[in-house]
């Protein structure tokens, strides 16, 4: 008798499908249905990230102690290394000099009239006074970036940010060193010019490890 004949071909009576095959049927739908879901993998869900302000706190990757910096100053600190790659593309000296003017203007849109600094945070590198007993000091921002006065009277006659004897800030000093961490306020100093003064010899150390001279009116200990 044929497996799938319906009807006994020497009686016509109806024959019964063995249960066999209908669990081995059974097992091959059970075993395709399963073996199509384990195939099937669930789409992954990309989530778009938000594109961070060009010179906001998040815009560039600061080290750990930097996340107390005042906002201000983890913007500027930002920007002046947007300007050093910038400076570091640039094709030939007119570009350069672009740049220089094309920072201070973004300095004084983040700044304010005036280039004042409040509150912001760091490390004196340089302490010294001159033989009137005037205070020079250097603070660093960054290790590409400081804030400094003139170290002589020759130099502090245009611009004065030496600090004289007496005053509140030459008090401060005198319980300070060479390694604290201190925070500063005061302003940048702006030339007849309209550039933001600084003390390298060359533009090329004047946008990639800038020393912006600097008016210190309050100083204290972290």
């Amino acid at each position: 008798m044929a497996i799938k004949a319906k009807t006994c071909p020497h009686c016509g009576a109806k024959v019964a499908r063995s249960s066999k095959w209908k669990w081995i049927v059974g097992g091959v739908v059970v075993l395709t249905v399963a073996s199509s879901l384990a195939g099937t993998k669930k789409p992954s869900t990309v989530t778009a990230q938000p594109k961070a302000d060009q010179y906001s706190s998040t815009a560039v990757a600061q080290p750990s102690e930097a996340a107390a910096l005042p906002e201000k100053q983890r913007a500027f600190l930002a920007m002046i290394k947007d300007y050093k790659t910038r400076f570091g593309a640039a094709t030939n000296e007119l570009q350069e000099s672009a740049l220089e003017l094309e920072r201070v203007d973004s300095v004084a849109k983040l700044l304010g009239s005036g280039l004042p600094v409040q509150n912001w945070i760091g490390k004196i590198t340089s302490l010294e006074t001159n033989t009137q007993g005037k205070a020079a000091i250097t603070v660093e921002l960054s290790p590409e970036v400081s804030l400094l006065t003139w170290n002589n009277m020759l130099g502090d006659m245009a611009y004065p940010t030496m600090i004289n004897v007496g005053t509140p800030v030459y008090k401060s000093l005198m319980n300070m060193a060479v390694g604290d961490k201190i925070i500063i306020s005061g302003s940048f100093v702006v030339t007849n010019e309209r550039k933001i003064l600084e003390g390298s010899m060359t533009i090329a150390g004047a946008m990639k490890s800038p020393e912006f001279l600097f008016q210190f009116n309050e100083v204290s200990k972290l």
